[in-house]
């Protein structure tokens, strides 16, 4: 390799080896190799520490990181790789010391601001970040980068869409081809008409961008259009979005593409969150009773469940293994039957792929209904009697979802507001919300009308959520997972949420996919949204 020393292109070419698609074990082994043949090299650092923080060995990583302070000397150079691979890891405090450290190097590059704010802002020191930046920008006024990063902490951290929005177009301004600041503005602009022009924008300027794709899709889909909300949904399946957002099938079969399944058979592959999963199965029965043979392929969780309420079609559990920084994903039980004379399945398509064809205007998705998830006669009966009989309304309570990063809290309710409107209601509330705090646990232990399942998984039992939301009589929460699982339940659902989600396709009105009853609740505040609820949970009771 020209300008290379022969150690760091030997250390480079294990590097190409290891991504080339070695297992996770072997991948590890090869970039130890690489580092251990060439310590000297910065380009061998990035590289190597890089592909590790890809398969999720961020110890491996750091301590690499550590090991080059120890060979190469501090440097400008190292702190701002030290920094920029610590802010992917996740550590705040090292990246914070990394990117100060650099900047004490060289405070003429803007660079080292901007991610030194980033790095404030990941440790949950947003006004430190916003007043960096702030004194930083008469210095640097041109510098596009720290006006992005200025408009993103004053909408997210202040709420302030209006001087957000005025920030976003000053960094457009100075990067006017720049499609992440593109982005960036269309997402502020949530799913008014506004947004479009910059999706569109930033689309011409990174044409392949996946996450840009995904993004508009999920806008269109909350504008309604579903015809090109679908198309533009595809991209969610580009592997480039990493581990954690896509998984690569390996079955290998042709894709279906709406065609006639008239004595064929089909495997409907899992993809994305539980939820997603659950959400999406309002299309199963569709494909079973056009194809000649289905397989469900899902979340080992859902097999049981799946086999219980679709009978004539066959649920099998997908295994999941990593690829270098790809998820590949395989379904056992029918794909080991390829090599056997056993015929091969004619079609497989990915589950959210489904409404591209089956549902492609609000209408016709409107014709798929929830209900469809057949509780386990055992456990509904452990439960109930658990429960008890008895006239008063039975509530299935969440409150945010377990992915809960600064920008997403100002989205949910928290266990404070739970309890206030436990208070204000003569019912039972019966918590749901898997993977809650000790903090919120003791919110609400002392409130007598509100129980927990102690013994119950929430997170990994999904038939006993099955079961306990047909015992319900109402699930108030955010579009999350346990929504999901109530609209499959039969269960009405009060949907509570700041903005109306992408889940809703344009529309306030609940009572399509959802169960009769069922209805959306926006907010701005708590004092504000509670005796709206309370009083749509009391009407509840009356009519019963």
């Amino acid at each position: 390799m020209a300008g290379l020393s022969n150690s760091e292109a030997t250390s480079l070419r294990l590097v190409r080896q290891a991504r080339a698609g070695a297992g996770a074990g072997e991948v590890k082994t090869l970039l130890s190799k690489a580092w251990e043949h060439c310590k000297s090299s910065k380009k061998v650092l990035t590289a190597v520490t890089g592909s590790l923080v890809d398969i999720g060995e961020d110890d491996a990583a750091y301590a690499i990181l550590q090991d080059a302070i120890v060979h190469q000397g501090e440097s400008e150079a190292l702190y701002q790789i030290i920094g920029e691979m610590a802010l992917r890891m996740q550590i705040a405090s090292v990246a914070e010391k990394a990117f100060s450290r650099a900047f004490d190097f060289n405070p003429g590059e803007p660079s080292h601001i901007v991610n030194l704010a980033e790095s404030l802002k990941l440790g949950d020191k947003p006004d430190a970040a916003i007043n960096l930046l702030q004194s930083s920008l008469p210095h640097f006024p041109d510098h596009a980068g720290m006006w992005n990063s200025l408009a993103q902490l004053t909408l997210h951290h202040l709420a302030d869409r209006e001087n957000a929005l005025i920030f976003q177009q000053e960094a457009i301004k100075h990067a006017p081809k720049s499609a992440a600041f593109l982005h960036n503005m269309a997402l502020m602009h949530f799913a008014q008409p506004a947004a479009q022009p910059y999706y569109e924008k930033a689309l011409k300027l990174a044409p392949r961008n996946a996450q840009i794709h995904v993004s508009y899709a999920l806008y269109l889909m909350g504008r309604g259009d579903l015809e090109g909300a679908w198309r533009h949904y595809e991209y969610r399946l580009d592997p480039e979005l990493g581990y954690t957002k896509a998984a690569s099938y390996t079955h290998g079969l042709p894709a279906w593409r709406g065609n006639s399944l008239a004595g064929k058979s089909i495997l409907l592959c899992a993809e994305q969150g539980i939820g997603d999963e659950v959400m999406f199965g309002v299309f199963i029965q569709k494909i079973i009773d056009e194809a000649e043979k289905v397989y469900v392929g899902c979340d080992p969780r859902l097999v049981p469940l799946y086999n219980r309420s679709f009978p004539a079609a066959t649920a099998i559990a997908f295994e999941d293994s990593r690829n270098y920084r790809y998820r590949r994903r395989s379904f056992p039980d029918v794909e080991k039957a390829f090599t056997t004379s056993a015929p091969r399945i004619d079609y497989a398509a990915p589950l959210a792929s489904l409404p591209r064809y089956l549902a492609n205007d609000i209408a016709r998705y409107r014709g798929y209904k929830g209900g469809f998830a057949k509780a386990d006669p055992a456990r509904l009966k452990e439960f109930a009697k658990h429960i008890g009989a008895g006239e008063r309304l039975k509530i299935a309570i969440s409150w945010r979802s377990g992915n809960l990063s600064q920008e997403r809290q100002r989205y949910y309710l928290d266990a404070s507001a739970v309890a206030n409107l436990a208070r204000m209601v003569d019912a039972d509330f019966y918590v749901l919300q898997y993977s809650y705090t000790e903090e919120e646990a003791a919110a609400l232990e002392d409130i007598a009308n509100i129980h927990f399942f102690d013994d119950v998984d929430l997170k990994k039992d999904i038939e006993a959520n099955i079961a306990l939301l047909q015992l319900m009589d109402v699930s108030v929460g955010p579009p999350t997972a346990t929504q999901m699982f109530a609209m499959a339940a039969g269960c009405p659902v009060a949907l509570v949420n700041k903005g109306l989600p992408w889940t809703m396709f344009g529309s306030t009105q609940m009572e399509a996919t959802f169960a009769p009853g069922s209805r959306y609740f926006d907010f701005t505040d708590e004092a504000e949204l509670l005796p709206r609820l309370a009083s749509h949970i009391m009407q509840l009771s009356a009519r019963d």
